[in-house]
């Protein structure tokens, strides 16, 4: 994440195993979940740290202190504390679930459109998913839903079908085309370039030129 500013409300994520560290100069308020590692907490969360503003925070904090404040009484009402424990087991499992009518949807749409024009050469998943607020793997469930693939595929799928574009219709040099995708260094780029179309942008070249 390197070093990151968290605000009010805010979600910290950060899976089992992850690396993280956390400082700060002032009072924080602090709501801490260990949820167990089962398979589909995993897929939910990735297996890198991650923030974002939670739709939850208020509901959240709410059902946490009515649950502590409760289980502290030395006639503590259990029946209550199962449905506090239900409704905050709720408002974590709401956080994070995918709802197709969310602007994500539309963020991430905006964002292979500029990929497709060449407005934005390249980008990695965990920073669209950042962008969209949204987890890494989330990000790709989407993707693989309405694409069949996942997003560096689709990402790859069309930055090389630019890159083939630009190669017959204008002049640039391959070694222009590579920089206009998002490569390095042409090498990398023809290497990529022959693995996705089967062979190599000079032989792609040399046809238009014929």
């Amino acid at each position: 994440l390197g070093k990151t500013v968290l605000s009010k409300n805010s979600v910290f994520v950060a899976p089992a195993g992850a690396s993280y560290d956390l400082h700060t100069d002032k009072y924080w308020k602090n709501i801490w979940f260990h949820i167990d590692t089962s398979q589909n907490w995993k897929n939910t969360f990735g297996e890198s740290p991650f923030f974002r503003r939670s739709k939850f925070a208020e509901d959240i904090e709410y059902s946490a202190e009515k649950y502590l404040s409760e289980a502290y009484k030395p006639d503590r009402n259990l029946k209550l504390l199962e449905i506090l424990s239900e409704l905050i087991s709720f408002y974590v499992k709401e956080e994070f679930t995918i709802h197709t009518s969310s602007s994500s949807n539309q963020e991430i749409e905006k964002i292979l459109l500029k990929i497709k024009t060449g407005e934005l050469k390249n980008i990695q998943a965990l920073e669209t998913a950042k962008l969209c607020a949204i987890t890494k793997h989330q990000l790709n469930k989407i993707c693989e839903k309405k694409y069949s693939m996942s997003f560096a595929h689709i990402c790859l799928s069309l930055r090389m079908k630019r890159a083939r574009k630009l190669i017959t219709a204008d002049n640039m040099s391959i070694s222009d085309v590579a920089k206009e995708v998002g490569f390095a260094n042409s090498f990398s780029f023809s290497k990529t370039f022959k693995r996705f179309h089967g062979y190599p942008p000079s032989i792609l070249r040399k046809r238009r030129e014929s």
